[in-house]
C-alpha cells in the first residue's frame, strides 16, 4: 500500500461515521443544472475519461454562471452544507466541479452522491462539525483533500518550488469581518488552532515568475490557488487549469470582475497582471 493509500484509507475511515449521518442539505439551489450535467455527461461517456479530465469538462459546462459571493453564510448559529448551482465564487467553482466529476466517476451518479461528495471534501476529514470543521483556508482545503485521498498536492513537485514564506491568521485576528466568529467569539480559538496547525507545515508554492516553465506539467483540471501578498492570507483567488484546443494553458475560474464563470487567458498571463499575487499552489484531483 502506497503512502496515499494508507492517508486516504486512514482519512475515509475516521470520516464513516460522520458520512453515514449524512442527512439531505435543505438549501441545494440548482438541482436542474446538477441534472442538465449529469445526463450530458452520461449521453457523452465522460465516465471513462481521466479525472482531471471530467473536472473540466464540469467547468465548461458551469461557465456562464454568474459570480455570487457568500451564499454559504446562511446562518450566525448553525452550518448547513449549502449547495448552489445557480450563483458560484471562485472556491465553490472548483469545488462544485470537483465534486459532480467525482460523482460522474462513481457508482452512483446521482443528486445523493453528489451531496455526499460536497461533504466529504469541504469540510476537515469530510466530517460536518459546525463552522470551525469548514475547510476555510485554500492551502489547507489541499491538504486535507490530499490526506482523504481525493487530490495530490503538487505544488512541492514542480521546479522553482519554494517554501510557502508567509503565515495565516486573518481569521482569527479579524473575526468582525466573519458573521459566525462576530456572533460565537467562544469559536475564535478553534481557528486560531486550526491556523497554528496550517502553520507547522512545510507549504510550498511557485512564484509567478516561474509559472510560465511549468504550465507544460500541469493539466486540464489541475487546482489553482493563486498566492496573495495580503498580511495572513494564503490565496485571494483559485480557479482551475484548462487547456485549449490550440493546447494553451488557460486559467478557468469563477470572476468577479466579470461576474461570471468564464475562460479566461492563458495561466501565466493572468498571474503576470495580478498586482498583488505573488505564484500559485496546485493539487489534482485523483481518480476514485
Amino acid at each position: 500500500m502506497t503512502r496515499r493509500q494508507f492517508l486516504g484509507a486512514a482519512a475515509v475511515a475516521l470520516a464513516t461515521p460522520a458520512l453515514a449521518r449524512f442527512q439531505t442539505a435543505d438549501h441545494f439551489e440548482g438541482k436542474d443544472v446538477l441534472a442538465r450535467i449529469l445526463s450530458q455527461a452520461q449521453r457523452e461517456g465522460w465516465k471513462k475519461l481521466p479525472m482531471g479530465e471530467v473536472v473540466g469538462k464540469v467547468g465548461m459546462s458551469l461557465a456562464g454562471t454568474p459570480y455570487v459571493g457568500f451564499t454559504f453564510e446562511i446562518s450566525d448559529d448553525v452550518e448547513y452544507c449549502v449547495i448552489n448551482l445557480k450563483g458560484l465564487d471562485c472556491a465553490t467553482f472548483y469545488e462544485a466541479a470537483l465534486a459532480m466529476a467525482r460523482t460522474i466517476k462513481s457508482s452512483r451518479p446521482n443528486e445523493t452522491e453528489f451531496r455526499r461528495q460536497i461533504q466529504l471534501i469541504r469540510y476537515r476529514g469530510g466530517r460536518m462539525n459546525g463552522y470551525t470543521s469548514r475547510l476555510h483556508y485554500a492551502i489547507d482545503y489541499f491538504f486535507d483533500n490530499e490526506r482523504k485521498g481525493i487530490v495530490k498536492m503538487l505544488s512541492q513537485d514542480l521546479p522553482g518550488a519554494q517554501i510557502y514564506p508567509r503565515k495565516v491568521f486573518f481569521m482569527s485576528k479579524n473575526p468582525d469581518k466573519y458573521r459566525q466568529l462576530k456572533a460565537h467569539p467562544e469559536w475564535v480559538p478553534a481557528i486560531e488552532k486550526m491556523e497554528t496547525s496550517i502553520n507547522d507545515r512545510r507549504n510550498f508554492y511557485i512564484p509567478k515568475d516561474r509559472i510560465a516553465d511549468d504550465e507544460t506539467l500541469l493539466k486540464t483540471g489541475d487546482i489553482i490557488g493563486l498566492t496573495t501578498t495580503a498580511a495572513g492570507l494564503d490565496v485571494s483567488h483559485t480557479g482551475m487549469c484548462y487547456r485549449d484546443d490550440q493546447g494553451v494553458l488557460r486559467f478557468l475560474h469563477a470572476s468577479s470582475l466579470k461576474n461570471e464563470v468564464v475562460l479566461d487567458v492563458r495561466l501565466s498571463d493572468f498571474l503576470a497582471k495580478a498586482r498583488t499575487n505573488d505564484g500559485i499552489i496546485v493539487c489534482r484531483p485523483l481518480e476514485l
